[in-house]
């Protein structure tokens, strides 16, 4: 890719697709759904990620009208509702291609009327409300997925009226709101999953207005808002339909809830107006209201919408400073609201409807420009208004309604997940170089000090002997004792993980090395330290990027020689730096500095044996790398940077196994020849994932730092060694380690030299 062509596919991603996109295919094309009205005549489109709008075909409106609502799911499927040909009430499902189809059943509206509200849930079953014959009668029934309509039964407005407001949720209970009695009576209703409508109780209004905004959750607690004569109204419902008024930051003065939202936690947000001021308050699931802080609105004005999401991040609409300018920000879960940039109506208008994803992405709707001209836009989590292109109306109008796909995580495109992205950084590799200095390095050393003290040349004699293949007989003399040595072993590893879970598949190449010093003074025991250096070049598959880390360690190691036990201890302890070159979408660049820290105890058991010329060793030894990775503040041109906070993971090396060795002994020395097999099981702890946020955002979303897959292996062991008899020449050993598991392949090779005084 050229740079000119680089540059531009950057800019245009940053300012389209700077949305974090959960979901699958579907959601290229069924991400959003905007609703109004082009002139006079019915106006609804899909938008897809980019901003782009897609006109609806199949069974539009025919006739002069307006889409009033509009509703998406998890799968892109969405439903539309209205009216068209004077005042026909209007409603039909659209599939994430776009197509609609008309309802069926026989509860369809039979005059004259509308459609106020709809909804739909994750598995496409839905609800309308509005208003029918002549206006006279509320109207509301059930959606099946095929679009048969089927109107509720119990307790149902039972005058004139209108339904306002409806919600349906994951488990198809749903609410609906509205008046009824020629606008005397608000009315509120739970409605169970087979349209029967059971009415609230508890605090509820008491004199004459109307609920003009419903809301439920996955967990059936719900919330309304409306008004209560010229008081504005809010309650939280519990699942049982008893309604408890909100305390707190309520409104003081006349004016009404126009809006409310509750996300899956139990936390909401109501708007509206008090008196001539706009007002909003996000409200806890014990029912207190908070006032919001920030960039409010300065004038008389209104909200009309508010949303809010999963993570307890919102974005809320209307206008202020007297009817004349719209207005619409995002709202951090602590309250704070932040005016949105960007490509904002340039005219007096209002936003009339809002909504946002679990991820922080939004799309707002209304109207600019001395309320001629329909506007909508799509908003980044920073805040940045991006506004629509495409199918949109070329007349005078609103943007009524709109709507936000939140796509399930499980359905994610591998393209659109490289976006959003659901891991970072190298996972567990930060282990490989501590298990390769630990369990293929020291365990070795220490086990070349038991056999050289276990020796036969090495004996209280004054006087030995040792053949070479000739059968000739030479004399040894007895070695001079060494209580020190100094030894050095330089390493190189290659280690390959398999794609897993949220992880890319992984390629990770160490070199590194330990310089240490050993007291052997003591028989059956000796003690050392020393300090090891591991550099790591890791590179992710997909290319999404690479890493180098520097690992600066030491250890303090000891052993003992028992006649019947060899215990091997080491602990090792030290600081990395990582650094992550993280690509989106292949080669949109964001890097980080990353600083930790490791500490890691050793422990190790052998019970050797002989058996004729060849030893037997049985052994079994653990590992337990302990990091504490710190915080990742990304850096980088394109508005993809990411922050993590602070992080603790370990992962715990099980293995057991067993080694035979051959000792050939010749005039200048002893050559030891070792194999070994073993069981490896490496079990992570802490492993869970961990909230991130783009910068600017104040939405989060989870990404794996580390794997928390157990690994289950099988390893082999090859090593030799030459011990020679005058302890002024050095020792020289080279071993080999691998280990093989249906997720990981690591090979190690070590070359050790140590001098004896």
């Amino acid at each position: 890719m050229n740079k000119k062509r680089k540059l531009w596919a950057i800019s245009l991603i940053t300012t389209f697709l700077m949305f974090p996109l959960e979901g699958a295919n579907h959601c290229s094309s069924g991400y959003a759904i905007i609703g109004g009205q082009d002139g006079s005549n019915p106006y609804a489109a899909l938008v897809a990620p980019n901003g782009v709008t897609t006109g609806l075909t199949g069974a539009l409106p025919k006739g002069s009208g307006q889409i009033s609502s509009v509703a998406i799911n998890s799968s892109g499927s969405a439903i539309i509702g209205g009216y068209d040909n004077g005042f026909n009430p209007y409603a039909a499902l659209v599939a994430p291609n776009g197509v609609t189809t008309g309802l069926t059943g026989g509860a369809l509206p039979t005059g004259r009327g509308q459609i106020s509200s709809v909804a739909i849930n994750s598995s496409g079953s839905a609800i309308i409300g509005g208003q029918d014959n002549s206006f006279f009668n509320p109207y509301a029934a059930l959606v099946a997925p095929n679009g048969v309509a089927t109107a509720l039964t119990g307790a149902l407005p039972k005058e004139s009226g209108q339904i306002f407001s409806v919600a349906i949720n994951s488990s198809g209970s749903a609410i609906i709101g509205g008046y009824d009695n020629g606008f005397n009576d608000p009315y509120a209703a739970l409605v169970a999953p087979n349209g029967v409508t059971t009415g609230l109780t508890g605090a509820l209004p008491k004199g004459s207005g109307q609920i003009s905004s419903v809301a439920i959750n996955s967990s059936g607690s719900a919330i309304i808002g409306g008004q209560d004569g010229s008081n504005p109204y809010a309650a939280l419902v519990a699942p049982n339909g008893v309604a408890t008024a909100l305390t707190g930051a309520l409104p003081t003065g006349s004016g009404q809830i126009f809006s409310v939202a509750i996300n899956s936690s139990g936390s909401a947000i109501i708007g509206g107006n008090d008196g001539f001021n706009p007002y909003a308050a996000l409200v806890a699931p014990n029912g207190v209201a908070t006032a919001l802080t920030g960039a409010l609105p300065t004038g008389s004005g209104r909200i009309y919408s508010v949303a809010i999401n999963s993570s307890g991040s919102a974005i809320i609409g209307g206008f202020d400073n007297g009817f004349n300018d719209p207005y619409a920000a995002l709202v951090a879960p602590n309250g704070v609201a932040t005016a949105l940039t960007g490509a904002l109506p340039t005219g007096s208008g209002l936003i009339t409807s809002v909504a946002i994803n679990s991820s922080g992405s939004a799309i707002i709707g209304g109207v600019d420009n001395g309320f001629n001209d329909p506007y909508a836009a799509l908003v980044a989590p920073n805040g940045v208004a991006t506004a629509l292109t495409g199918a949109l109306p070329t007349g005078s109008g609103r943007i009524f309604s709109v709507a936000i796909n939140s796509c399930d995580e499980d359905q994610m495109s591998s393209i659109l997940a490289l976006i959003d992205p659901k891991s970072f950084g190298p996972g567990n590799t930060y282990a490989d170089p501590l298990f390769a200095l630990s369990t293929l390095i020291l365990r070795n050393h220490l086990s070349q000090i038991h056999d050289h003290s276990l020796n036969p040349l090495q004996n209280k004699e004054n006087l030995s002997f040792v053949a070479d293949a000739s059968d000739k007989v030479y004399p040894c003399p007895k070695p001079n004792k060494s209580n020190f040595a100094l030894w050095v072993s330089p390493f190189g590893l290659y280690a390959h993980y398999k794609k897993e879970g949220s992880f890319p598949s992984l390629r990770d190449r160490s070199i590194g090395g330990i310089l240490g010093f050993d007291y052997n003074g003591w028989d059956n025991g000796m003690i050392g330290g020393g300090v090891a250096y591991a550099f790591q070049d890791i590179h992710y598959s997909e290319r999404m990027g690479k890493a180098k880390a520097h690992q600066e360690l030491a250890t303090f190691y000891g052993a003992w020689y028992g006649s019947f036990m060899t215990i091997e201890g080491a602990l090792w302890g030290g600081i990395y730096q990582l650094h992550n070159h993280r690509k989106t979408l292949g080669f949109i660049p964001s890097k980080s500095s990353i600083h930790g820290g490791l500490f890691s105890p050793h422990i190790g058991l052998q019970k050797p044996f002989s058996l004729s010329s060849v030893r037997i060793t049985p052994f079994v030894s653990l590992d337990w790398v302990n990091n504490w990775q710190g915080k990742v503040s990304e850096k980088g041109k394109s508005g993809f940077n990411l922050r993590l906070d602070s992080h603790y993971v370990s992962l715990l090396r099980s293995e057991i196994g067993v080694r035979l060795s051959q000792q050939h002994k010749t005039k200048h020395g002893v050559l030891k020849l070792e194999e070994g097999v073993s069981y490896v099981n490496k079990t992570p702890f802490n492993a869970k994932k961990a909230s991130t946020y783009y910068v600017g955002s104040i939405s989060s979303f989870n990404v794996q730092l580390f794997s928390n897959q157990v690994q289950n292996l099988g390893s082999l062991y090859l090593g030799s060694s030459f011990t020679p008899h005058k302890i002024a020449i050095p020792l020289i050993a080279l071993n080999y380690q691998g280990e093989w598991g249906k997720k990981q392949i690591s090979n190690t090779l070590a070359l050790e030299m140590k001098q004896r005084f």
